[in-house]
């Protein structure tokens, strides 16, 4: 009996090649998106789930009440000997280890490389998973002068790709001896590393062992089996107190919630966020549900025709439950030929989606039982959905009703067909709406005044204390180039500086225990002219003056000199005092975003330190900017022999939105993909409308209607569905983009055009795709549609 239903079901399919192309390939173009969107969202929740003890796992974060730094007062670093205080005084703790980064110049067999990796306590290996193909991993860590490279890392470095037991030199001098081969860190591991050295033998880690002021280093613990996170957690009060008299809160992060739910200061590398998970899963349901959509619309057209058919099994003998069968059984054969053409679009778009989302996906179905189980399940449901007219609705008819059409169920199958419709176009507006907001407050971030200039600044990153001691040499050999217009140095770039302290003490403060945060950085003499940064008030730092290095002096943004409560006419020449001593304010900056502009600006010191820098910034000249990189890379190796690592500033500027702009590309695809399938569901409609109104086409030409008053007859309809499609949508993508807009303290209001322009593309849209049918109707000629009369 089944087979006989799917013979029929697969019979009606070739009977209609252009009703059943429309319906596979839409469900298809959905399946795929769901496919792939399903594939990314797999990846990013099995971040950290490759460790084999991830359940038990949990990295110490910590609150500290009054150090709000970047937004937020939470921070995954803590001190050095919390690792060891936690062991000796928590039995429920089976083991712990402590990290931190580090960016190191490593020499082996004559050559050096700038790499980075981590520094770790001896019980890593018994915390996190990644197994070494060489050495053993109790050992590995136990010598300070031990070090393990993953595999490509030691492919580099030496020629004959076996690194086991030779020398690396660190550039402080140290050597190392290669004790363990990691073969691959795992994509989905919250941190990354090539290199893994002890933390006895970092500098920073050995100062620090006994410091509990100190924060600097991320902690992780795993917990015996069955003890409890929560009970443990609240131990900490007590246990931070016999330590620390601060008032700094302490408590756990599973292990495996650190990739999407974390939104703490100072993390081992950038996370994702699990609203965007949440988003990407609405837009696959969203585009998949507009595929079913399509079926069940152009089932609910075409159950005229089937109602006769309906009528004629029942006088036969038919029962409804088989005609339910049949129905589904025909949805259910167009679902699983689209989930082929599915798999296959899948596989083919698959590498350009892996370029856009920047993730290695993986599309083995076969090898994972639970995304095999996913796809066919959404398969399933969505073959019933698109079904589920015809199977319910048109077999509840009555057999003497069905044979004359069906005529009494007429009008609310059209209303059912407008309200799918409505919805279907609603939704495609508020992506379109959706991709149009992310477009414009990108571009509004493009073309904003930062306060700073980025056109043409080349930014080196100095890690060779050699560099920073022969700084002057360099700079006027490099100035001797046309195409350099201006150096400068700096402890940090004007679009991201995070280091912050706080002022004990301010000209006209009347509280001597009151403190005010803020944020600061060391710079050179001409740092702010290099960056077209506005003095409004007193001047720059100025070789000439030598009070400016001795006796200390100041630049304020106007944000800091409102926070200290001073007018910017009169703050030149006021005294601040920090670090245990005083200096002079000197002049005043106009505010620029030294952060993204999700944040306020806040209250900033820049202080001069000419000969204390990390960072070197070159303003060039337009015009062979390959080769003047070049001729500014060969110099500095004339005075170093590590790499030089340089980025242009504007580079520097969009990695800051990262986020922002692979959100605007995947949501802008994923919303053309669903106008497409909203069209070609409209397309076959505009195509049974034109065919189910044949002779009244005939007729009306007849009577002398015009070319233009046929296809205007045929198109008003679908376009008024469109339009109150679009009024449902204006307060939702309203409502939601403002929602998305929140999380920026600089953002662009949404206006009215941008609702109009949405509108009128899916409008637009609407009219291109019904037309085509319309104008092949009303050129048709009316003697052929009326002979049967």
């Amino acid at each position: 009996m089944l087979k006989n239903y799917f013979k029929v079901a697969f019979r009606n399919l070739i009977k209609k090649p252009g009703y059943s192309f429309i319906n596979i390939l839409g469900l298809g173009i959905g399946l795929s998106c769901f496919i792939m969107i399903t594939a990314y969202i797999r990846y990013e929740i099995s971040f950290d789930e490759f460790n084999e003890k991830a359940d038990r796992t949990y990295r110490v974060n910590v609150q500290q009440p009054d150090n709000f730094y970047l937004g937020t007062n939470h921070f995954a670093i803590t001190p050095a000997p919390l690792e060891e205080a936690i062991l000796n005084d928590f039995p429920e703790v089976e083991t712990a280890t402590t990290i931190a980064k580090r960016n190191l110049f490593l020499t082996a067999e004559g050559r050096t490389f700038n790499e980075s990796g981590i520094i770790a306590s001896p019980l890593f290996f018994s915390v996190f998973t990644f197994p070494l193909s060489e050495g053993d991993p109790e050992t590995a860590l136990t010598s300070p002068n031990s070090i393990i490279l993953t595999r490509d890392l030691g492919n580099k470095m030496f020629e004959d790709g076996d690194p086991m037991g030779k020398t690396i030199t660190r550039n402080d001098g140290m050597e190392f001896t290669v004790t363990g081969v990691i073969e691959e860190v795992p994509a989905n591991s919250h941190f990354s590393f090539d290199f893994i050295t002890p933390a006895s033998s970092d500098e920073i880690y050995a100062r620090n062992i006994e410091e509990w002021r100190n924060s600097g280093f991320f902690t992780y613990i795993v917990l015996e089996d069955g003890a409890n996170s929560t009970h443990l957690q609240a131990k900490f009060p007590e246990f931070i107190s016999k330590y620390s008299s601060n008032d700094h809160k302490y408590y756990l992060q599973p292990l495996t919630d650190i990739h999407l739910r974390s939104n703490v200061n100072i993390e081992l590398s950038a996370n994702n966020s699990i609203i965007y998970i949440y988003l990407f899963a609405g837009i696959a349901v969203l585009v998949l549900l507009l595929a079913a959509i399509n079926y069940m619309n152009l089932a609910v057209a075409q159950s005229i025709k089937r109602a006769k058919e309906v009528g004629l099994r029942k006088v036969i003998g038919a029962h409804r439950r088989q005609l339910i069968t049949q129905f589904l059984s025909e949805s259910m054969l167009s679902a699983f030929l689209a989930l082929f053409l599915a798999l296959f679009l899948s596989e083919m778009i698959l590498p350009i989606f892996e370029v856009l989302v920047e993730r290695p996906l993986d599309l083995s179905y076969l090898q994972d039982p639970k995304f095999l189980t996913m796809i066919l399940g959404s398969t399933l449901i969505t073959g019933l959905i698109a079904g589920s007219y015809p199977a319910f609705f048109v077999t509840r008819l009555q057999p003497h009703k069905a044979l004359k059409g069906g005529s009494a169920k007429e009008n609310s199958q059209s209303n059912l067909r407008n309200l799918l419709i409505i919805g279907q176009f609603a939704t495609s507006i508020i992506l379109v709406v959706g991709s149009m907001v992310i477009y414009q407050q990108l571009h509004y971030i493009q073309t904003t005044d930062m306060g700073y200039d980025r056109e043409h600044i080349l930014t080196l990153n100095i890690q060779d204390s050699q560099i920073e001691n022969q700084f002057e040499t360099i700079r006027q050999q490099l100035l001797q180039t046309p195409r350099i217009s201006q150096i400068s140095s700096s402890d940090q770039l004007p679009n991201n500086i995070n280091a912050q302290t706080t002022l004990q003490g301010w000209e006209g403060n009347q509280d001597p225990d009151q403190e005010q945060p803020i944020y600061i950085t060391g710079v050179d003499y001409n740092f702010t002219d290099l960056y077209g940064m506005d003095i409004i008030k007193g001047r720059d730092f100025s070789r000439d003056i030598s009070s400016d290095t001795t006796q200390g002096a100041y630049l304020l943004n106007e944000t800091a000199v409102k926070a200290l409560g001073w007018d910017i006419d009169s703050a030149v020449g006021k005294s601040i005092s920090a670090w245990g001593g005083k200096g002079t304010v000197v002049g005043v900056v106009k505010d620029f975003h030294m952060h993204s502009l999700h944040m306020q600006i806040q209250p900033l010191t820049m202080y001069l330190e000419p000969d204390r820098f990390r960072f070197i910034s070159l303003k060039l000249q337009p015009g062979n900017l390959s080769e003047t990189v070049d001729h500014i890379t060969e110099t500095l190796t004339k005075f170093s022999g590590y790499p030089v690592s340089y980025s242009f500033l504007d580079d520097v500027f969009d990695t800051q939105y990262k986020t922002e702009i692979k959100l605007n590309e995947i949501v802008g695809y994923f919303t053309l993909l669903a106008l497409l399938i909203a069209a070609l569901g409209l397309f076959g409609l505009a195509a049974y409308s034109a065919e189910q109104r044949t002779k009244e086409i005939g007729i009306r030409k007849v009577l002398g209607a015009s070319v233009a008053n046929i296809v205007a007859l045929l198109s008003k309809d679908f376009v008024k569905l469109v339009i109150l499609g679009f009024i449902i949508a204006i307060p939702i993508a309203w409502y939601a983009m403002n929602l998305w807009l929140a999380d920026f303290a600089y953002r662009i209001e949404i206006g009215v055009g941008i609702f109009l322009l949405a509108g009128g593309v899916a409008i637009l849209i609407a009219l291109l795709t019904v037309s085509w049918q319309s104008i092949k109707a009303a050129v048709a000629n009316p003697v052929e549609s009326l002979r049967s009369e």
